[in-house]
């Protein structure tokens, strides 16, 4: 991307596909980049191996640069979470290669808090799916040296894909073609409710093409977080989500059909005000709605008192729903 004209091609390309989060490897940055980052419109991080490009619409995210630039991590919000992504370029050269992946799991418990793990990596899990050519394979594969890192994670864009795909294509005149799958998206286990699905993105000028993953939450099964009160007075707990939209469902155990939250308002003593449950106790209950009786994890002061009335009788279970949250999409390509 040295090239003026290259980097107004590949500029051309994102936009006509655009993304959250854009990550380029070999993008052959100079030390001073700025006006690249001017041409792109929004927040970037450039050096000689990787770039991570950001749209507008996720504020102003921080950069860390390690491994002399062959790791490049960005930490962003979106939707008002925050997420934290890393780009990583590994050695064409297998011996570099394995060298880099035994240092990255040398501090593997570093990876474990990030989000994404994204980039051109040189290196495939199976060689039979992820790699066709007349040629010999390799004797020994790099890729169990990077195991240590991938613990955590899964691997999206392949469960994302509807078949095997390669996304490096060399077809040499004079020796057999190799087509393999080198460039990967891999998400933290923590989100399972993170569906993904995978697209191939063909830029002629590259032998790579652009691995793009968009990430939805599962439209089948909303996302809510549930809370118990007794029939009698008691504060009821209860999240303020920016994106709430929807009315709060009251579900009976005794089988009484659901009626609305407002029903519910005149049995709640008005001594008592709404506890706020914050966002990060609210992410750890995020599961698939029971139609039981299910408690919400609380503040220290409060999961007491809540576990001090499971024996009462006639509770009542307060579902709050969550709407589907946009697609974030990111881009990898070599």
């Amino acid at each position: 991307m040295a090239s003026a004209d290259k980097r107004d091609s590949v500029f051309r390309f994102l936009r006509t596909h655009p993304a959250h989060v854009v990550c380029l490897q070999e993008v052959h940055a100079p030390p001073d980049c700025d006006f690249w980052t001017v041409q792109w419109g929004s927040a970037a991080s450039w050096n000689y191996f990787t770039a991570i490009l950001l749209s507008p619409s996720l504020g102003s995210p921080t950069f860390d640069v390690s491994h002399g630039g062959r790791v490049l991590a960005s930490t962003f919000r979106f939707q008002g979470q925050v997420f934290k992504i890393a780009n990583i370029y590994a050695h064409a050269a297998r011996p570099a290669r394995v060298i880099f992946f035994d240092e990255l799991s040398a501090k593997a418990d570093t990876f474990s808090s990030f989000d994404f793990l994204a980039g051109d990596w040189n290196a495939y899990p199976d060689p039979i799916r992820d790699r066709r050519s007349t040629a010999p394979p390799p004797e020994t594969l790099s890729w169990p040296n990077l195991l240590p890192v991938l613990a955590p994670f899964a691997d999206a864009a392949l469960a994302g894909a509807s078949s095997p795909y390669h996304t490096f294509h060399r077809v040499p005149r004079d020796s057999p073609s190799v087509h393999t799958r080198i460039d990967h998206v891999f998400v933290n286990v923590r989100h399972t409710s993170f569906s993904p699905s995978t697209k191939l993105l063909t830029y002629s000028p590259s032998d790579h093409q652009g691995v793009q993953v968009t990430f939805s939450t599962r439209a089948y099964t909303p996302r809510c977080c549930g809370v118990i009160i007794p029939s009698f007075f008691l504060p009821l707990p209860f999240a303020l989500l920016p994106s709430l939209v929807s009315p709060l469902t009251v579900l009976l155990p005794s089988g009484t059909p659901p009626r609305s939250f407002f029903v519910l308002m005149p049995r709640i003593s008005p001594l008592f005000p709404p506890a706020s449950v914050s966002l990060s106790v609210v992410s750890l209950n995020v599961a698939w709605l029971l139609p039981t009786v299910v408690p919400l994890a609380t503040s220290g002061m409060l999961l007491p008192m809540l576990l001090s009335l499971l024996s009462a009788s006639n509770w009542t279970t307060v579902s709050l729903w969550k709407p589907l949250a946009l697609p974030c999409v990111l881009v990898s390509a070599g």
